[in-house]
């Protein structure tokens, strides 16, 4: 392919020159000497992109006056940037393999879930699997590979396309961090690149009409089309539905601190430091599931309740096993603070008195 207007020399040169820079910061993230600074990292990887850019209108111009272009040269250019993406991608790949990506450090872990940041999330939720970021490698490493070649370079742009599109959409929407937020778009960018290229061939190849391909063409039937929109509109009335089912213990639902406790009317400092046995938290969630919380997330008991909002009653069941079931039944009474009530609760042969501070 010959890049002959002063756009497509820019536009290549522009990829050209954010694909290296996005190597350059790759390799000099990880590993690097000691005397070389984060700051000659960056400064290289600046130069590469002013390089790239400069060489486009000296390119431009030095063809213009002498009006004479060699297709060579557009094709060592284009060559240049698919072997500098294939190589930013698969390190990509290796990297999961060899368990460089993924990995959370314990510190990180030991933190509940519910503070955790974004990126911490996805880390720890794509990491708990390595056979799935293996698939995901195998896809990065094959889609490179096969996009070095020139006849099978469409074919890798698609493996590649929505790897590294779902990989862009999950950097921005779960707020990872600015290094991984660039690399992605570069690669994005780089990759629709080369689809854009092929933008004649990808037209032919998904909108030609044949003879032999009748069966793939839109009916004019209006029958045919009315059936075929009401599947998606039946799926959209299913969910909606659902959404919209009315639940009584929608306004039960959430966190509650446990702010005073008293048993068999006896009064239990629920603020003592030795507190392993109190009851300190409840949750009341999703699924009709209560969990009463002992001052640590892995001493709990987890049961299913019924909700009596007319009466203010509701009923829990702890399952222990087949043979044990403790049953907890109570009253919720409002108090002046919204955000808190008081629960007469009865379970075994104890009677419980617990003021709640909703959390969330």
């Amino acid at each position: 392919m010959q890049l002959k207007s002063f756009f497509q020399k820019f536009a290549a040169c522009f990829i050209l020159g954010i694909t290296l820079s996005a190597d350059v910061l790759l390799v000099g993230r990880d590993k690097r000497p000691i005397w070389i600074s984060p700051a000659m990292v960056f400064g290289l990887a600046g130069l590469c992109f002013f390089a790239s850019i400069i060489y486009a209108i000296v390119w431009y111009f030095k063809t213009k006056s002498k009006e004479e272009d060699l297709p060579q040269k557009s094709q060592f250019i284009l060559d240049f940037i698919r072997y500098a993406l294939a190589f930013n991608v698969a390190s990509f790949g290796w990297k999961k393999i060899f368990g460089q990506q993924f990995v959370v450090p314990q510190h990180i872990a030991d933190i509940p879930m519910s503070q955790q940041s974004g990126e911490w999330l996805t880390w720890f939720y794509f990491g708990h699997s390595y056979p799935f970021a293996c698939i995901v490698a195998s896809m990065q490493i094959v889609g490179s590979l096969l996009f070095l070649f020139r006849k099978t370079q469409i074919l890798g742009l698609f493996v590649l396309l929505p790897v590294m599109l779902n990989i862009l959409l999950i950097n921005v929407f779960y707020e990872m961090n600015g290094g991984a937020l660039m690399q992605s778009v570069v690669l994005v960018m780089a990759v629709l690149y080369f689809l854009l290229l092929e933008w004649n061939k990808l037209l032919l190849f998904f909108f030609q009409k044949n003879e032999d391909d009748a069966s793939l063409s839109v009916s004019n039937n209006p029958i045919k089309n009315i059936v075929r929109f009401s599947v998606i509109v039946l799926a959209l009335l299913f969910v909606y539905r659902l959404e919209n089912d009315p639940k009584q213990n929608e306004i039960l639902i959430g966190s509650y601190d446990v702010k005073s406790l008293k048993v068999n009317n006896k009064a239990i400092n629920v603020d003592s430091c030795i507190k392993d046995s109190t009851l300190t938290k409840i949750y009341f969630d999703i699924g009709d599931v209560c969990v009463l919380e002992f001052n640590r997330s892995n001493r709990r008991k987890i049961g299913h309740y019924d909700f009596d909002i007319a009466q203010k009653q509701i009923k829990v069941m702890f399952e222990q096993s087949p043979e044990k079931i403790e049953v907890l039944t109570a009253k919720l009474i409002q108090l002046e603070d919204p955000q808190q009530m008081l629960m007469l609760a009865k379970m075994g042969s104890d009677s419980l008195q617990i003021t709640l501070q909703k959390l969330k």
